[in-house]
């Protein structure tokens, strides 16, 4: 008997699942919002909202 988690799990809905059942609908806020979504950038000493190329 192989072992469902052996490569990770995620939390679905109140229940550990096996990774490749790892889901987010579309509609999430986290996914629709999220860091990734605007790009931020990091200098040295600050922290800018927009890409050098939409300024």
């Amino acid at each position: 008997m192989t072992n469902p988690f052996a490569a990770g799990s995620a939390w679905i809905d109140g229940d550990y699942v096996p990774i490749d059942q790892a889901r987010i609908p579309i509609a999430d806020i986290s996914f629709t919002r999220s860091d990734a979504t605007y790009g931020v950038e990091i200098s040295p000493g600050a922290i800018l909202n927009a890409p050098r190329a939409a300024r």
